[in-house]
């Protein structure tokens, strides 16, 4: 979920909001519910990545002729020198594709990748966060943009207008590349491309997450030294292994049909609308790409460097992600174990810099 900054009256930036489950008791056993089954389908990595696809199989995640696609697809459209890489994409679209099963009658899923560094900033801001806030619940919070002061703009100023762009300031605030075709493995144009390649539009070397992590510090505790500033941002940074993974992250989006087009839109490079087919309603289209299915009636014919006739993309505009609305995001990684090491240091970390710098008071936080 997105995190914003809550103003006052007068327009001072005074604290954090977090938006959580609604108060529907039902919307939040059947959430509770598959979140418990995505979380068996995150467990089903195992040491061997050959043997993962094979495994969800066996788990009843996907089944057998999904996998055999998965593999065929993978093996076909990725190129890749690093050891057993096309088993650990297999392994991670297979668990794709098995939330989206889990959600397809109710929700639309769309996925975006990044480099695995970004995972330590989203980890410091959830962590500092639950020492801030113990009552909230934070199980799925995704530190997607740090807090920016709001404006009021809503997804049209994206999905309406092509002067807009995830390439301006304030575009790439407020919106993300993602594919509601789960299948696009586009170069440099799709989430799995981001994925094979470990790597995000923004950059993300150890300096770039340094410095966003000593913002993050800054934020949270506004009378640290500069010193301690830098020097706890180095620590944490450190507790992840850069260098070591091949892979990046999968996030995995589940929004409600119902408010889909207030969330996400069709779009081409650099997030400008897609207009193609335009005898075609958007739900027409985006429910073929959700099956599965990429035909004339519904690629792009915009042409692009890699030529017209290609997946639609996706924009989904973050401030309208909010987990009272139904909305779930999951984080697909290669490493479990990796992963498990990265969260206790840094939880460690966060949970020395709270006893020696936490405020006095706890700044304005809020649950919408």
């Amino acid at each position: 979920m997105e995190i914003t900054r809550t103003s006052s009256a007068a327009g001072k930036n005074t604290g954090m909001t977090y938006r959580s489950l609604g108060n529907s008791d039902e919307a939040r056993g059947k959430s509770e519910s598959r979140s418990k089954t995505v979380k068996s389908i995150c467990k089903a990595i195992i040491e061997d990545p050959s043997k993962q696809l094979e495994r969800l199989v066996q788990r009843g995640v996907i089944d057998s002729s999904t996998a055999s696609r998965v593999r065929k697809h993978i093996s076909t459209s990725i190129h890749s020198h690093h050891p057993q890489q096309h088993e650990k994409l297999e392994a991670i679209l297979g668990r794709a594709l098995g939330i989206q099963a889990l959600y397809r009658d109710s929700h639309d899923v769309l996925v975006h990748a990044q480099s695995s560094t970004w995972r330590v900033h989203s980890d410091l801001v959830k962590e500092l966060m639950k020492l801030r806030n113990p009552e909230q619940d934070l199980h799925q919070f995704k530190c997607l943009r740090m807090p920016r002061d709001n404006t009021e703009n809503g997804i049209e100023k994206y999905s309406k207008s092509s002067s807009e762009s995830d390439n301006t300031f304030q575009g790439s605030h407020d919106i993300i590349a993602a594919d509601s075709y789960l299948f696009n493995t586009e170069k440099l144009e799709s989430a799995m491309s981001f994925l094979n390649n470990n790597s995000s539009c923004n950059l993300a070397s150890s300096k770039q997450i340094q410095a966003h992590c000593r913002d993050v510090l800054q934020f949270f505790y506004p009378k640290m030294s500069s010193s301690d500033l830098s020097d706890y941002a180095g620590r944490i940074t450190s507790s992840y292994s850069a260098g070591t993974e091949t892979t990046g992250n999968l996030l995995v989006f589940c929004i409600p049909k119902e408010i889909s087009d207030r969330v996400q839109y069709r779009s081409h490079e650099l997030g400008k609308p897609c207009n193609c087919h335009s005898e075609r309603s958007d739900r027409e289209i985006l429910d073929e790409l959700q099956s599965g299915t990429l035909d004339e009636n519904n690629r792009c014919t915009y042409p692009t460097y890699n030529g017209p006739f290609h997946p639609p993309q996706a924009r989904i505009f973050t401030p309208a992600l909010n987990k009272k609305d139904g909305i779930e995001i999951y984080q697909l990684v290669s490493d479990k174990n990796k992963r498990k090491a990265e969260k206790t240091q840094v939880r460690e970390l966060a949970s020395e810099i709270h006893q020696r710098f936490k405020p006095t008071q706890t700044p304005g936080c809020a649950i919408l």
